[in-house]
């Protein structure tokens, strides 16, 4: 883990070094820049200049890995953040594909009910009508019987003999 730089601390404390005074000036400057400033305006002995020196191209080392690390986090960052937009898009097309296969499977069901419902309707007005029909020729056949039955019967008072109907004796009398 690279060590936390402050380069406005760093800067003021080389300058107060340096006995330069304000740092406003430098501040926007590269380290390098600062370097040659401090050996142009200082009368430093050179050992201790070449010790700062060496202490901002560590800052600076330090400051350049920390750069790498953070454009290596944003490269990453955008990378996820690209995934995701990829994961989303895919998402929603399958979402919406889903979503138009239900509607198309409850548009079939819907087309099957009333088929269904049709049928059922047809079916019902069938047996209805059959048994219409069924209980109009029961009902005619019951009429016919009955009347075949009573013409039966006229004859067989009008003649005045017997006669067997059925398993019974008809007398007249």
């Amino acid at each position: 883990m690279t060590p936390q730089f402050n380069p406005k601390a760093g800067v003021s404390n080389m300058c107060k070094a340096a006995n330069i005074g304000d740092v406003e000036f430098v501040s926007d400057r590269s380290i390098e820049s600062l370097g040659h400033l401090i050996l142009s305006q200082t009368a430093m002995t050179p050992p201790i200049v070449m010790a700062m020196i060496e202490r901002f191209d560590k800052m600076r080392a330090n400051l350049e890995a920390a750069l790498t690390q953070l454009k290596g986090g944003r490269i990453q960052v955008e990378s996820l953040k690209k995934q995701l937009a990829d994961e989303e898009s895919k998402s929603r097309e399958e979402i919406s594909l889903l979503r138009a296969q239900l509607e198309e499977k409850d548009r079939q069901m819907s087309v099957q009910a009333m088929e269904m419902e049709s049928l059922h309707m047809t079916s019902l007005q069938s047996y209805s009508r059959g048994c219409e029909k069924g209980l109009q020729a029961g009902h005619f056949a019951a009429v016919a019987a009955y009347k075949a039955s009573l013409e039966y019967l006229e004859e067989v008072f009008r003649r005045g003999s017997s006669f067997y109907a059925d398993g019974f004796t008809v007398c007249a009398e």
